[in-house]
């Protein structure tokens, strides 16, 4: 990272950065080397201080297909924080955190593995208590998960 006065290297303030994002943006490579971003819903979990990732979607589409393909992936979120005005136009910058990983993907078979992520993404999100599905909900959903090999923060913030 060129900018070393803004990297988060602790474990714990990159999770927490990543807790407040209320979206993360998945990055893909297809099989002709295009590259491919969507912005997702998820939610995470920490085990023995492993970040999982967890998503859900529909059962195909050109994601699908590249994961299916290729299970690596990396991932990006952030939280813009304000537009700091300088007196000149080089000045002017940006409050943010943010949070890039790299891991890689897999598709999630059985029901508990499907309820589990389906609670840590409703948990994300703010649900509180224990979530009741639907029980055509993990026939209708394909949930995957991306296990983070590494991942880095970068903040700058007056905070």
């Amino acid at each position: 990272m060129r900018r070393k006065d803004r990297e988060i290297t602790d474990f714990d303030a990159i999770v927490a950065i990543l807790q407040k994002c209320p979206i993360v943006r998945l990055g893909l490579v297809d099989g002709n080397g295009e590259p491919y971003v969507v912005p997702l819903d998820f939610g995470c979990e920490i085990v023995a201080d492993k970040l999982t990732l967890y998503f859900h979607s529909a059962e195909n589409g050109r994601k699908i297909d590249i994961i299916k393909a290729n299970d690596r992936g990396c991932f990006e979120a952030d939280n813009f924080i304000a537009t700091v005005k300088g007196e000149t136009p080089c000045n002017w910058t940006t409050e943010y955190e943010s949070v890039i990983g790299f891991g890689r993907l897999s598709f999630i078979e059985d029901e508990a593995g499907k309820k589990r992520a389906m609670d840590a993404i409703m948990h994300h999100h703010g649900f509180e208590g224990e979530p009741i599905y639907s029980p055509s909900i993990f026939s209708r959903a394909l949930l995957y998960k991306m296990d983070v090999e590494r991942m880095s923060g970068k903040s700058n913030t007056s905070m």
